[in-house]
């Protein structure tokens, strides 16, 4: 039996409606004679936009209330941001499939307009509502921040990614953390009746410095970044539908992580995080957190490596064999190089290791900085230089 309709229900979001319309597109990408419906509903979440996430009594704020639906035959599927979903959803329903992930990571906005007071008090205001961001943040602000911050403060947030950014900028506080996939899925979309917030979103951005926060120092949500498909568990021809546009290794990673929470409770009032990435070597697990009962932990390990990656070598195939005979250059200052790097402005540089910048080089805000891993990053902020991001040291050694 064909199915001839397929009717997708999500929040009433911007952000939401635009995920759903992505995993419609995909269907219809793969079969075109299958017409698609949208409709929306807002959620109990939605609704009180004040308490705390980490406060709310009870899980699944963003999503049972669209269960209900599903349920009752109104709609075929829904499309959730999986990390809001509960660890136990129940046996009427299941998770059928997710695309392809987008970035796990988080990004930090700074109002352009508050950094001079940031350096000036050197204090900084963040609005966030997520203990886990919460905690990750204090350590990496304080080593991977260009401006001396004696006083970190965290302030409450909620609302949809343009509320929070105009809050942001309307003076609420000094820096957003968000989920960058959030931003990136509002910026990229492809449909024309977001064309003008897409532009809106650009617009807000041009108005901030961002920093895109590695996951080995602040692992995400478990799922983000990644959409979860529910369909009604007796719906044989839905789930395959959305189980044939799905990208089987996300759905394995999250499934990883969920794990994970699961084994601490559950809960977006955890101060846990914890993502499975795939990269050209292997998998990657990054979990760091603490637990309800106080213990800390922290892991960043390759889970397993891809057969055709050879990470091993030979001690006679390594030039030069002795780190002590390693140093047969000697480093001398060119000041035509550091006038140079000082013009460049809008350009991305990419620095591979702390001394590849030499010292005297300043470089614009208008470039995009990424460095080769943590190491190099908190080198270049103790000169004052803003970093945007790093390849989390794949690369660095």
């Amino acid at each position: 039996m064909e199915k001839k309709e397929i009717k997708i229900l999500s929040r009433k979001s911007d952000l939401a409606q635009i995920q759903a319309q992505l995993v419609g597109l995909e269907i219809n990408r793969k079969f075109p004679d299958i017409k698609i419906s949208y409709s929306t509903k807002t959620t109990e979440g939605d609704i009180d936009k004040f308490s705390p996430l980490s406060e709310m009594k009870t899980t699944g704020v963003f999503t049972d209330d669209l269960r209900q639906n599903l349920i009752e035959g109104k709609c075929d599927a829904i499309v959730h941001s999986w990390k809001d979903m509960p660890i136990d959803i129940g046996e009427e329903t299941i998770i059928s499939g997710s695309l392809r992930r987008a970035d796990e990571r988080d990004i930090l906005l700074v109002d352009k307009n508050k950094v001079n007071q940031i350096k000036k008090l050197k204090k900084i205001s963040i609005l966030s509502s997520s203990p886990r961001r919460v905690y990750n943040l204090k350590n990496f602000i304080k080593d991977y921040f260009p401006y001396n911050c004696n006083e970190i403060v965290f302030n409450n947030i909620r609302g949809n990614i343009p509320t929070r950014i105009k809050k942001l900028l309307n003076g609420d506080g000094d820096a957003l953390v968000v989920a960058k996939a959030a931003i990136d899925r509002l910026i990229n979309n492809p449909f024309k009746d977001f064309s003008e917030l897409s532009k809106e979103i650009k617009h807000y951005i041009n108005q901030c410095l961002w920093m895109v926060i590695p996951l080995s120092v602040n692992p995400s949500a478990p799922g983000q970044g990644a959409l979860a498909i529910e369909t009604k568990s007796n719906d044989k021809i839905t789930k395959k539908i959305i189980k044939d546009i799905s990208d089987p290794l996300s759905i394995t990673c999250v499934k990883k992580e969920r794990e994970i929470l699961k084994k601490y409770g559950g809960g977006c009032h955890q101060k846990i995080g914890v993502t499975f990435f795939p990269t050209f070597f292997g998998l990657v697990k990054s979990e760091k957190g603490e637990s309800e009962n106080g213990k800390t932990f922290s892991d960043w390990s390759v889970l397993k490596f891809n057969e055709n990656s050879n990470l091993s070598a030979k001690k006679d195939e390594i030039f030069p064999e002795n780190n002590s005979d390693y140093k047969f250059f000697k480093r001398i200052t060119i000041q035509d190089s550091i006038n140079k790097i000082n013009s460049l402005n809008n350009h991305c540089i990419w620095i591979s290791r702390k001394s590849a910048l030499p010292e005297g080089a300043l470089l614009s805000l208008t470039n995009i900085v990424w460095a080769s891993g943590l190491k190099t990053w908190k080198s270049l902020s103790k000169r004052g230089i803003w970093v945007n991001g790093c390849s989390d040291s794949m690369g660095e050694d």
